[in-house]
């Protein structure tokens, strides 16, 4: 069984989808196949097979207010709305992007189904989720509808057996990964172990390092995914936080020392923001690591700005670059930009830094005025003390 909100200030469109998904199970699959042959024009073969005809339980709502209300209410039960086909336009209350928007912080994995006329398809540029969004035009047939949700359904199903596939493979990891780098780490500090065999081990205790990177990686997407990351906001001084974090990546540079210099801008005066120490660490750790990846020659630049009633973090570096229209293709999930080399990693590391930021009501962003080819600066914004 699956659940779907259909959205709609029309009653009789509310009706028409009832019309639609009622005895659907009792529908055979040569009926719809027919129904799609004649109406569509179109050779069905493999469009929808008797095995793949869905039961559905559809939930209702005449406002966007409303559908956001019936989401939350549904959200953590064991049947939670997997599609919603939304109306665009509801007057006088909030339209379907914004009810779109609310319903995604509630669950980001929900497939949106916007129905509008052709005129109005231009409007989906104000929905930043193209991955999760699909457009049904009026005016529109049973076999549209029911394909889109069967389709839909299947591919939320996925999704979330994918991610919870994730989740538990990072959990069951670090369990191994902790006993690999104790002793690992233990052993290299036997100053009796031949040089070969120490060698041996650093490779081990180096490559059981990039696997734990990894793993937390994959660890931390998923607190953000399923939203249960907390953050442990204290009173933090970034000069003393820029400090650690260059003393801890500067190892680092030891493969590139003759073509690649890092330096931290200190600041003269203290400065204070709230936020998560660990979190934020992780962060400029990241975009460190990405600058390092993506640099040969030159240098890579770390500090912190004041400006305002806000602080701007920063990592500068003088690799290949990025502009800002594959910036915002990078902060997707596992996304690989197609121009670069490719580097070890999951593709995560740009989505979790934007996802912790994010959770600290701060915002991300490359500075548009260095030139692709001449290197890049990430900032990181959040509010001083």
């Amino acid at each position: 069984m699956h659940t779907i909100l259909v959205v709609d200030d029309e009653k009789s469109i509310i009706e028409g989808y009832k019309r639609i998904f009622q005895n659907v199970k009792n529908d055979s699959s040569h009926s719809l196949l027919e129904n799609a042959k004649n109406l569509l024009d179109v050779d069905t073969e493999g469009l929808l097979t008797k095995q793949d005809v869905n039961t559905y339980s559809l939930l209702e709502a005449s406002s966007g207010e409303e559908a956001i209300s019936t989401y939350r209410n549904l959200h953590t039960s064991r049947q939670p709305i997997k599609v919603v086909f939304m109306d665009v336009q509801m007057p006088p209350g909030i339209d379907g992007f914004k009810a779109a928007t609310e319903i995604r912080k509630i669950n980001p994995n929900v497939q949106i189904v916007y129905v509008t006329a052709f005129s109005e398809a231009s409007l989906l540029r104000d929905d930043s989720d193209t991955n999760n969004t699909l457009i049904l035009k009026k005016p529109y047939e049973k076999i549209e509808v029911l394909q889109i949700a069967d389709s839909l359904t299947k591919k939320y199903d996925l999704k979330w057996t994918y991610d919870k596939f994730l989740s538990q493979v990072s959990h069951e990891l670090k369990t191994p990964l902790v006993s690999i780098l104790g002793f690992s780490d233990l052993l290299l500090e036997d100053k009796d172990i031949s040089e070969e065999n120490h060698s041996f081990l650093e490779l081990i205790n180096s490559s059981a390092h990039l696997l734990e990177t990894l793993v937390n990686d994959m660890f931390t997407f998923m607190l953000l995914k399923e939203r249960k990351m907390t953050l442990s906001k204290e009173k933090v001084e970034l000069n003393s936080l820029f400090e650690d974090i260059y003393k801890k990546t500067l190892f680092l540079f030891n493969t590139k020392a003759e073509t690649l210099t890092f330096e931290y801008i200190k600041d003269s005066e203290e400065c204070f923001c709230i936020c998560d120490k660990m979190r934020i660490e992780q962060v400029i750790t990241n975009l460190i690591s990405n600058a390092f990846k993506y640099t040969e020659e030159g240098q890579i630049t770390i500090g912190f700005e004041r400006r305002g009633q806000h602080v701007h973090l920063f990592v500068e570096d003088t690799g290949v670059g990025i502009d800002s229209a594959k910036f915002k293709v990078a902060l997707r999930e596992f996304e690989r930009l197609e121009d670069y080399s490719p580097q070890p990693g999951l593709g995560l590391g740009l989505t979790i830094s934007h996802g912790i930021i994010s959770a600290h009501n701060g915002d991300f962003r490359i500075v548009d005025d260095l030139d692709s080819g001449n290197g890049a600066r990430f900032e990181v914004i959040l509010p001083v003390e």
